[in-house]
């Protein structure tokens, strides 16, 4: 079985469809509607439809709901659209970690979209090294350039120095995960 980091690494490329059709095809129908195959994964464990809404949550609970079943909603409670529910989420359960914690492959890196310190976006850390954090976010700027923002999201792999203002805090997944520098 998969864990998170491989399931997320493997839909980097899936582009937002802009209609309900073709899902499952990663750039298919690519367009700014919100509609993308997490919310339908979400939906075969769950009554709920979060198609055309932002996505970067959604996606991050159907890939630990591939990764791990029903088990991801001990971790992270039931999927929600929201990125501030889930950082309430773990913040309830002693899982919150400032920047100043080195995250591990899995745990979740919360983002703010404009750099003022407030959650917008999240993401799965991949790996990091001394100086960088490498996660595979949804919803997200395609860093190729190829797919526009303004055409829809993309899930890409995303690069960012540790002292990065749009990053706000850590998730914290595994437990003992990490470490305070």
């Amino acid at each position: 079985m998969k864990g998170p980091v491989d399931v997320a690494l493997g839909y980097v490329g899936y582009l937002e469809h802009g209609t309900p059709d073709l899902l499952g095809v990663f750039t298919a129908n690519a367009g700014k509607g919100g509609y993308t195959i997490f919310s339908w994964i979400i939906s075969r464990y769950y009554r709920r439809d979060f198609q055309g809404l932002p996505w970067c949550a959604v996606f991050l609970y159907a890939v630990y709901l591939e990764a791990m079943g029903k088990e991801a909603e001990k971790l992270l409670g039931k999927p929600h659209p929201g990125t501030k529910v889930l950082f309430r989420r773990l913040r309830r359960k002693g899982r919150i970690h400032g920047k100043s914690w080195m995250p591990r492959p899995g745990d979740i890196i919360f983002l703010s979209n404009f750099g003022n310190g407030k959650i917008g976006h999240v993401g799965i850390v991949v790996k990091t090294d001394e100086k960088m954090v490498y996660s595979v976010e949804g919803n997200t700027v395609d860093p190729s350039g190829l797919f526009k923002r303004e055409d829809g999201g993309a899930v890409a792999l995303r690069e960012r120095v540790f002292d990065d203002p749009a990053i706000v805090c850590y998730g914290e997944i595994q437990e003992g995960s990490g470490r305070d520098d």
